[in-house]
C-alpha cells in the first residue's frame, strides 16, 4: 500500500513516523493533526490496513451515508434471500461495521474480513474486529434470509427456530467451539492473525429477517432464551436493525 502512495504522501508518512516516535519517547503523543487531516496515514497506521474502516471520512460526509441507506433499503426491499445483501455488505463494508461501532468495542479503530476462513469447514461471511482502551473485540456475522420463517408458529414445535434460524445458530455454535479451541494459533500471526483474539470478548451476530417479525411476542421469547444461553454475547438482529445502528452512530 506504501508503494501505491505518491511523492508528497511518502513523504508525510515518513515525517508522521518520525514525529510519532519523538512522541512517544517524550511521552507527548499529539499527532491529530496528522490523523484527522490524512485518509492515508489513517489506513497506514491501523491495524489491518487492507480492512481498515475510516470513521472519520464517514463522520465527515453525511450526505454519502444517506445515499448509501436509501440504495439499502431498495435492496433490502426486493431481495429474496441474503445473496444481494452479503454482495452489498461486500462492497460497502462500513454499513454491516455498525453493528460493533454500536458496541462497546469500535469507538478507535474498525476493521471488515468478509468470509475469514477459521478453519476449512467454518466460513462466518463476515468477521469485524473493533478496538477500545479494553483492547479487541471479535464479532463474527452470519446471514440469512431477510424474508424467512424465523420461529415455527404452529404445530408440537411452536416456537422453535425454523430451518434458517437454527442452520444460523448452529453455525455460530460451532465457531464459538472452534474459537475456544484453538484462539492461541489464531491469534499467531503465523495462525489467523486475530490480533488479541480471547474468547471472552469474540461476540456473535446472527442476521435475520425483518423488524416487524421481531414485534411477535414468541419470537422474541425465542430471542431472549438463545441470547441468554451465550451469556450475553450474542444478538439476534433484524436486517432493519443494521440501519439504525448505521444512521445512530454515523448520523448520530
Amino acid at each position: 500500500m506504501i508503494s501505491d502512495l505518491l511523492k508528497e504522501q511518502k513523504e508525510i508518512w515518513e515525517k508522521y513516523k518520525k514525529e510519532k516516535d519523538k512522541s512517544f519517547k517524550n511521552r507527548k503523543i499529539n499527532m491529530r493533526e496528522y490523523y484527522y487531516k490524512y485518509a492515508f496515514i489513517r489506513f497506514l497506521d491501523s491495524d489491518f490496513p487492507d480492512h481498515y474502516i475510516d470513521q472519520i471520512g464517514l463522520f465527515n460526509d453525511k450526505e454519502k451515508i444517506e445515499e448509501e441507506l436509501e440504495k439499502y433499503e431498495n435492496i433490502l426491499s426486493k431481495a429474496e434471500d441474503e445473496a444481494p445483501l452479503q454482495k452489498y455488505f461486500t462492497d460497502k463494508s462500513y454499513l454491516i461495521a455498525s453493528i460493533v461501532a454500536s458496541s462497546r468495542f469500535g469507538h478507535h479503530d474498525l476493521y471488515v474480513f468478509p468470509h475469514k476462513r477459521l478453519a476449512e469447514q467454518y466460513v462466518p461471511d463476515f468477521v469485524i474486529c473493533g478496538t477500545n482502551s479494553m483492547g479487541y473485540g471479535w464479532f463474527f456475522v452470519e446471514l440469512q434470509s431477510p424474508s424467512t420463517q424465523i420461529v415455527l408458529k404452529s404445530g408440537n414445535k411452536k416456537g422453535d427456530p425454523a430451518e434458517q434460524a437454527r442452520e444460523g445458530l448452529n453455525q455460530i455454535k460451532n465457531w464459538n467451539r472452534w474459537i475456544k479451541k484453538h484462539y492461541e494459533y489464531a491469534r499467531k500471526e503465523s495462525g489467523l492473525n486475530m490480533k488479541d483474539i480471547d474468547p471472552d470478548f469474540c461476540f456473535y451476530r446472527l442476521i435475520i429477517g425483518r423488524s416487524s417479525d421481531f414485534k411477535e411476542g414468541f419470537i422474541n421469547e425465542w430471542r431472549k432464551k438463545e441470547i441468554s444461553s451465550f451469556k450475553g454475547n450474542l444478538d439476534i438482529l433484524s436486517y432493519d436493525r443494521i440501519k439504525g445502528y448505521y444512521e445512530k452512530h454515523f448520523i448520530g
